[in-house]
């Protein structure tokens, strides 16, 4: 079909709009309520064969309160064994894996970061683990470079959502940190995907626009909720994911970022998850999370919410990021806060944060203030 239209050129098999459900797993809709995402057989097993077709055979996985795509269709369609937790808990997961020679990890980046921060981490047995997924976002340089260095496992960042019955892109098992930390992989070759403009209409190779993706294995729906069901897909059957992209003339998909959390300021569009990856890769930051705010000059601007290893001046890390951003990318504001609130499977809960922006006159919520008077929409150099 050309890659301007999709990629990937498996016919797609009609599936019964009404299907038996076999699991139910919950997602957030509009305005963060939860829908029950419906999964059939077939989507379990498309799950499973996905997984199995990296060449990849385990017996044992680790799932933090996260992952549960993929978990579940391993497992009920596999077999193995699921070593599941309420609550993330770093130094449970090392203890876990030295106890049960865990085959597998696999959880969000801020998980591993928490498992490689960890005192444990160091002296822990990690020799049983052979495979690293994680999802959700990129992974920090640092966690990476720690695990390559503490592990022989494989690696593969991968690119789903709870709608998408597993990953839509993976990176085949690979210990290539260049691949690992500048793209999300390949689409899987039994999917059409395409990075869609205006009117659901494919874009050029190289140009930014809407992850779309046409699956043999469609969910079954939201539980209860027909309305948001048929707003989830195109008129030709494509589902939204509502997530920013371009892919690249070797086929790999870039991840841009997630447009509901994507800002303007000055005309330009501002990802938050890139300026998190510039303030986190200052020694001296923990964590960060970047939201957009109203600004009367700009539209809107960034916000920064970070939390701190060692004591740092706010105009220290603004500088920071003066050095490594275009100028209309520098957050306006930074607070330093004592924990970026977040949800179960520990990622950020930026309506929080949103919430505690709008509490106080100033933007500043009970940490350190800093206003970058800069040009919100001058570029650099």
């Amino acid at each position: 079909m050309g890659i301007l239209q999709c990629i990937g050129n498996t016919p797609i098999t009609t599936i019964d709009a009404n299907p038996n459900p076999k699991v139910q797993v919950y997602a957030k809709l509009e305005g963060n309520n939860p829908g029950g995402s419906i999964k059939d057989r077939i989507a379990l097993f498309m799950i499973e064969t996905a997984e199995r077709e990296k060449k990849l055979t385990w017996d044992k996985i680790i799932l933090e309160a996260t992952s549960g795509n993929t978990g579940i269709g391993l497992a009920m369609v596999a077999g193995g064994t699921l070593l599941f937790s309420e609550h993330f808990d770093p130094e449970m997961t090392l203890k876990s894996i030295a106890s049960e020679r865990l085959d597998v990890l696999t959880g969000v980046p801020t998980m591993i970061s928490r498992i490689v921060g960890h005192p444990a981490f160091r002296t822990t047995d990690l020799s049983s683990i052979r495979y690293v997924s994680w999802g959700a976002g990129p992974i920090k340089e640092s966690d990476l470079l720690a695990l390559l260095s503490a592990t022989r496992a494989e690696f593969s960042q991968q690119y789903g959502m709870t709608e998408t019955n597993g990953p839509i892109c993976y990176t085949p098992p690979t210990r290539d940190p260049d691949v690992l930390l500048q793209t999300t992989g390949k689409p899987d070759p039994r999917l059409e995907l395409r990075i869609a403009g205006e009117g659901d209409h494919p874009v050029p190779v190289g140009t930014e626009g809407e992850v779309q993706v046409r699956m043999p294995y469609p969910f079954a729906g939201y539980l209860n909720n027909p309305d948001a069901t048929k707003a989830a897909f195109t008129s030709d059957g494509f589902l939204h994911t509502g997530d920013l992209a371009l892919v690249r003339e070797d086929g790999y998909l870039v991840f841009c970022g997630r447009s509901k959390e994507m800002y303007k300021s000055g005309g330009f569009n501002v990802y938050p998850r890139e300026v998190e990856v510039v303030l986190e890769a200052h020694p001296s930051i923990k964590a960060a999370a970047v939201i957009g705010i109203s600004d009367p000059t700009w539209g809107e601007v960034g916000h920064a919410f970070v939390e701190l290893r060692h004591p740092v001046s706010p105009e220290d890390m603004l500088q920071w990021c003066k050095d490594r951003l275009a100028n209309y990318k520098v957050p306006k504001g930074i607070s330093v806060i004592d924990a970026i609130p977040r949800i179960t499977v520990d990622k950020v809960d930026r309506s929080r944060l949103a919430d505690l922006f709008a509490k106080k006159p100033g933007g500043d919520r009970g940490g350190t203030l800093c206003e970058h008077k800069g040009d919100g929409n001058g570029r650099k150099g």
